[in-house]
C-alpha cells in the first residue's frame, strides 16, 4: 500500500501548489505589480514546462525582492521536491509556514511530501492543520483518505474521500481511493461501485486498478473484470 500512495501523491501535476498562492496574489495586486510578483510568475511558467533550475532562479528572485513572501518559499519548496531535494524543499515549506501562520498550502505540500516518504502519520498531522485552515478544500480532503488509509484508519478515511467527493463530485482520483478504502474495510460492493464510478469518470483508472496491490484480492472477481475491461 505505501507504494500506492506514494505513486498517487507523485501523480499531481506542477501547478498543485499554486490553488491558493497565485490567484491570491493576483487579486490583491492587479492594478500594481510587485516586483516579486513577477518573479513568482516567471517561477512558475518555467516549472509548467520542466525548467525547474530556472524556475528555483526565479523563486529566489522573488525573495531577493520580498524576503518574507510565503508564496515564494512555498514554489521553492515545491520545485526542490521535484528536483529531488526532499529536506530542502521541507525546510522551504517550514520557512512558508513560519512567515504567514495562515497560509494553508505549504501544510499541504509538506503532508503530500511526507506521503511519498511513506510516513502516514505525520502527513495525516500536516493535513489537519491544512483543513483547520480550510476546511472545504478537497484536495486537502482527498490527501487525507490517503493517509488514514495507508495507517488503517479505513473508516476514516471514506468519510474523508466522501467529503472530497461532495465537494468536487467528478474527480476520478476520490472514487478511486475511497474504492481502495472500501475493500480494506471488507466492503467489496461499495468498492465495486465506487470503481465503476471512477472509471466513468477517467477509464485510465481500469489500468491502475489491473495493478493496485489493495485492489488484488479483487483479481477474478467477474464484476471487478467486467469493470476494467470496459
Amino acid at each position: 500500500m505505501k507504494d500506492d500512495v506514494k505513486e498517487q501523491a507523485e501523480a499531481k501535476g506542477w501547478t498543485r501548489w499554486m490553488t491558493l498562492s497565485l490567484v491570491a496574489l493576483s487579486l490583491a495586486f492587479v492594478s500594481c505589480e510587485r516586483p516579486d510578483v513577477k518573479w513568482l510568475k516567471e517561477g512558475k511558467k518555467a516549472g509548467e514546462t520542466g525548467k525547474y533550475q530556472e524556475a528555483l532562479q526565479a523563486f529566489d528572485m522573488a525573495l531577493q525582492a520580498n524576503p518574507r513572501s510565503a508564496q515564494a518559499y512555498q514554489g521553492k519548496g515545491y520545485t526542490l521536491e521535484l528536483m529531488g531535494k526532499p529536506a530542502d524543499a521541507m525546510q522551504a515549506f517550514d520557512s512558508a509556514i513560519a512567515l504567514k501562520g495562515d497560509y494553508p498550502q505549504p501544510w499541504l505540500s509538506k503532508g503530500m511530501l511526507y506521503l511519498k516518504e511513506s510516513r502516514p502519520e505525520d502527513a495525516t498531522m500536516a493535513f489537519t492543520r491544512a483543513l483547520q485552515l480550510e476546511p472545504d478544500w478537497d484536495q486537502a480532503h482527498y490527501e487525507m483518505g490517503l493517509a488514514l488509509d495507508a495507517t488503517g484508519r479505513h473508516g476514516d478515511a471514506i468519510h474523508e474521500f466522501s467529503s472530497a467527493i461532495e465537494m468536487s463530485p467528478r474527480v476520478a482520483a476520490s472514487f478511486f481511493g475511497r474504492s481502495r478504502a472500501y475493500l480494506a474495510k471488507g466492503d467489496t460492493v461499495h468498492c465495486l461501485s465506487d470503481l465503476k464510478a471512477a472509471l466513468k469518470l477517467d477509464p485510465a483508472y481500469a489500468a491502475k486498478a489491473r495493478t493496485d496491490s489493495t485492489l488484488a484480492p479483487l483479481s477474478g472477481n467477474t464484476d471487478f473484470e467486467r469493470i476494467v475491461q470496459k
